[in-house]
């Protein structure tokens, strides 16, 4: 329209508030060249369809968490205890190829499953009641990428208050200028998800 094509897009704003986008849209690296771009993550990339695409401009665009509804962040803050309260050592429960056809391709996820399930304070698994409640109860909470590079259990980790365990080599987290993330995360390579955590 006439007011995107007065500046090239430069004076508009797109915000991408979950993985795989931009790259869902149709031809939108012409449209949205100059246009700023709020996105979670750096590149798109589906593990079941295509390698890594970057869609990330360090000078015109940045990097943002990932929505999480009210719901439950209020959920995630009720559960939350106290550290030396906590008794589960460590916990992942989400989607994975045993229980998401789409997730076949995501070997970190299986990886953790294999070596990690039925060990001592360790809880990982697939979807689960009273999944809020046991990550209040976690110390440490594994964040393994999905098909795409980001992943919500990073900020829903966060929120329940237990220590992120970036599983995701090519995930850049946002305003790393501004926040000290190593001071409250670990990153972990994605190749050494099971037992030598």
């Amino acid at each position: 329209g006439p007011w995107f094509g007065r500046r090239d897009g430069s004076d508009h704003i797109f915000l991408f508030s979950w993985g795989r986008f931009p790259c869902r849209l149709s031809n939108w690296r012409a449209p949205s060249r100059s246009s700023i771009a709020l996105q979670v993550e750096n590149n798109c990339e589906d593990l079941n369809s295509e390698g890594p695409q970057p869609t990330f401009n360090r000078w015109k665009d940045i990097i943002i968490p990932g929505h999480i509804d009210q719901w439950r962040v209020a959920e995630l803050q009720k559960w939350n205890l106290p550290f030396q309260q906590r008794d589960v050592l460590l916990s992942f429960h989400g989607r994975h190829a045993g229980n998401t056809e789409s997730y076949s391709n995501v070997s970190v996820r299986t990886q953790i499953l294999e070596e990690l399930e039925g060990l001592p304070g360790v809880s990982v698994g697939g979807f689960i009641e009273g999944y809020h409640e046991l990550l209040g109860q976690s110390m440490f909470c594994l964040a393994p990428r999905g098909i795409t590079p980001w992943t919500i259990h990073l900020y829903v980790a966060m929120l329940a208050g237990c220590i992120p365990i970036i599983l995701s080599d090519d995930y850049e987290v946002p305003f790393q200028g501004i926040v000290d993330w190593p001071s409250f995360s670990l990153k972990w390579p994605m190749r050494s998800a099971g037992r030598e955590l």
